[in-house]
């Protein structure tokens, strides 16, 4: 009976912590199937008959070309500094 009611008792523990804490699991979640999923933003790139160019998250209004741009959480998007890009 003592070895349930402190089994409960470390599990309540661990779980009081991990609600209170939940940026310091994350490290302990990746790879495994607790991990959150990834998101996926999507945006829509098209240039106007004045030439300018457009980036939402609507599609163009009008029927012409556009491109479809997706993009993940978990992934920089931005390029690197000049000087460390691979030729």
């Amino acid at each position: 009976m003592k070895i349930l009611l402190v089994a409960v008792l470390l599990i309540g523990v661990a779980g009081a912590y991990i609600y209170l804490h939940p940026e310091e699991t994350r490290s302990w979640r990746e790879g495994t199937p607790l991990a959150p999923k990834p998101t996926t933003t999507r945006l829509y790139k098209w240039q106007d008959n004045q030439g300018h160019w457009h980036i939402t998250d609507q599609p163009p209004p009008a029927k012409g070309s556009y491109q479809t741009l997706e993009y993940r959480s978990d992934v920089n998007v931005l390029p690197l500094p000049p000087g460390l890009q691979e030729d």
